[in-house]
């Protein structure tokens, strides 16, 4: 992995996610080679993956997978996270200088269908405590890309009404 981030710092890279399912050793020398100049942001546990499939993969409850993976990822060096918007509360609370990233959104009325199974609006992500959000296909798979950002952007706004 470090070889990868020394690669992608070349190309100029702000952020680049890794898997903290890596490990330890894998996170602090993908953070050495990153240094100052490219923030990492450490997947803890696929938003696609609910309780259920966690269970059955071995995990446990998703919620203590990303607790862990978490602990691991400060522990190695790495200051961002990415995932659920379910965890992001958490996460916000445990590592309040950590940069909080919030996956697996969808707009209020969404239908749900997309593979996302811990979900949260943007609302309720900024709320939480989320730094950024990671939004794709909910606006690239829309009829109406421009339309769809832009209800997220108002969902977005107001979360930062406290």
């Amino acid at each position: 992995m470090a070889g990868a981030v020394r690669a992608v710092r070349r190309l100029g890279v702000r952020y680049l996610t890794i898997h903290a399912a890596g490990g330890r050793a894998m996170l602090a020398a993908a953070q050495a080679e990153a240094g100052e100049e490219i923030q990492l942001l450490s997947v803890t546990l696929l938003t696609s993956i609910d309780a259920e499939e966690a269970a059955r993969i071995g995990f446990g409850d998703p919620a203590d997978v990303v607790r862990r993976l978490s602990d691991m990822t400060i522990e190695a060096g790495v200051r961002g996270f990415i995932t659920s918007g379910a965890e992001v509360q958490e996460l916000h609370r445990s590592y309040p200088d950590a940069v909080s990233r919030g996956a697996g959104h969808q707009a209020r009325g969404e239908d749900g269908t997309q593979d996302q199974q811990r979900v949260a609006t943007p609302t309720e992500a900024v709320r939480r405590g989320a730094s950024l959000l990671v939004v794709g296909r909910p606006i690239t798979k829309s009829a109406d890309p421009g339309a769809t950002a832009a209800v997220f952007v108002q969902e977005i706004l107001e979360g930062e009404e406290r």
